[in-house]
């Protein structure tokens, strides 16, 4: 769908942010820093959100004396793309880690707490995460769209069929990209 713009709410401390960008995959992330205190924070926003859906945590971080440092995934907010995945999205977070880390803590909402969690697992070292709504068990992405658009169950069964082809040769996708694998 349309990128989601920024919620008026949101607007004040959104502008606050000292806003960059870097490249990863060849395509132009947007990163967003509030404040310059020791402590750093990654926060990661969910589905079809943007960066400053988390100006709430940021304003808060930053009275804390510590930085949040959040980014758009690819296809979100400011960031080029037209999409992301989970694998994405970890290669996106490693790659802000690096330039802007080391992290204290991940902040993370929704689809962005399972996203945290594969980035974490993938090298990415915090102390601390916090997830807020997230979604745990993976295989709930089909499950859940299906329900919601009314699809039948052979549709079902196709649609994780290609998301396993999708993935490949990644073959256990149904755990690896969930919260509780190991």
């Amino acid at each position: 769908g349309p990128r989601r713009p920024v919620r008026p709410e949101e607007q004040p401390v959104y502008e606050q942010a000292v806003t960059d960008h870097i490249e990863v995959d060849n395509k132009r992330l947007a990163v967003y820093r509030w404040g310059d205190g020791g402590r750093k924070v990654l926060l990661m926003h969910g589905f079809d959100g943007r960066a400053s859906n988390l100006v709430g945590f940021a304003a808060g971080l930053r009275e804390l004396d510590m930085t949040a440092v959040a980014f758009d995934f690819f296809g979100h907010g400011e960031s080029e793309g037209r999409r992301s995945t989970i694998v994405d999205v970890a290669a996106a977070a490693a790659a802000v880690a690096k330039e802007y880390g080391p992290f204290h803590a991940i902040v993370a909402h929704s689809f962005g707490g399972l996203c945290a969690f594969h980035t974490v697992r993938s090298g990415v070292a915090v102390e601390r995460m916090a997830v807020i709504a997230s979604i745990c068990e993976f295989s709930y992405l089909p499950e859940f769209f299906c329900a919601r658009v009314g699809l039948r169950s052979s549709i079902k069964a196709d649609l994780r069929r290609r998301s396993e082809g999708f993935f490949h040769p990644v073959t256990d996708i149904w755990e690896r990209f969930s919260a509780t694998y190991q």
